[in-house]
């Protein structure tokens, strides 16, 4: 059998991830997912948002994710704008 972390996600897009961050990570369930930031959802330093992106990977895939160099990410980010960065290949 092939690792989930081996798998192709067709059909999956990046309003997944983000729901899956607002609503599941963070419990922000009246949040506008357009325009809520990583902040606002309770990851703060560059600790946070490594462990965020980390939970990503192993819910949707680790070896699909390409991840941005953390140093760049801070908390204002778009929770959108992190996903993208993480999975540029998936549609939006």
């Amino acid at each position: 059998m092939v690792a989930e972390t081996h798998n192709e996600f067709a059909g999956l897009s990046r309003v997944d991830i983000v729901t899956f961050i607002v609503h599941h990570l963070s419990r922000c369930d009246d949040a506008d997912l357009a325009s809520i930031t990583i902040g606002e959802c309770g990851f703060e330093g560059l600790l946070d948002i490594e462990e965020l992106a980390e939970l990503v990977g192993e819910e949707f895939g680790e070896r699909t994710l390409t991840g941005p160099a953390f140093d760049d990410v801070d908390n204002t980010w778009t929770v959108i704008e992190f996903v993208a960065a993480l999975y540029p290949g998936i549609a939006e």
